[in-house]
């Protein structure tokens, strides 16, 4: 995706909803699922991870899901939690 919006990246996402659970809820998001919209349908979508984790492929499963993809931790990086 190219600086702040566009390219072939996912670059859709529900903002408000993900402010909107941590403040009421106080708890900030594990990941949040970006989509990439073509033609008004969504032609892949991938998990926006919580710092300092990144998305992997799990391996299996459509590579344009999201649900394929899983939160890991980044070899080397310490975790602020």
């Amino acid at each position: 995706m190219a600086h702040c919006y566009g390219g072939a990246g996912c670059d859709t996402f529900s903002k408000l909803d993900a402010i909107n659970d941590w403040v009421s809820r106080s708890r900030p998001p594990e990941r949040i699922v970006a989509s990439r919209i073509g033609n008004g349908q969504t032609v892949r979508s991938r998990p926006l991870c919580a710092y300092p984790a990144v998305a992997r492929y799990d391996g299996h499963g459509d590579m344009d899901a999201a649900a394929s993809f899983t939160c890991v931790p980044v070899p080397g990086q310490v975790s602020e939690k």
